[in-house]
């Protein structure tokens, strides 16, 4: 994970990490379940592509990978502060670029926040 973080730190590693279509589910998929480090790198990258780059294509193949649910775990566990807004901006552009029902969550108690 720390190799994809660093790789995903410029132009041609982003773009190897979007094109390879088993890449981005397969850092969600282990997010959680081997470290603390580990999964702190696994944000990092999935923060850099998908929210710094915008990169369409990492974005859909995180949400189909469970990966709001994930983020939103990691983002709940004793993380540092600067992964935690890392957690918020990924949760933000999933919400947004999702067509699952958080985003057309209704209710009439306007206090609570759908995530």
């Amino acid at each position: 994970m720390k190799v994809l973080q660093i790789v995903s730190t410029c132009r041609e590693g982003r773009i190897a990490i979007s094109d390879d279509e088993k890449c981005v589910p397969a850092v969600v998929q282990r997010l959680i379940k081997v470290s603390t480090a580990t999964t702190e790198h696994g944000i990092v990258m999935l923060w850099s592509v998908c929210y710094m780059w915008r990169d369409r294509s990492a974005q859909e193949a995180a949400m189909r990978s469970n990966g709001l649910t994930k983020v939103l775990l990691v983002m709940q566990s004793n993380c540092s502060g600067s992964i935690r807004q890392m957690c918020g901006d990924l949760v933000k552009l999933f919400r947004v670029n999702s067509n699952s029902c958080w985003v057309s969550y209704e209710t009439q108690t306007t206090h609570i926040t759908p995530y």
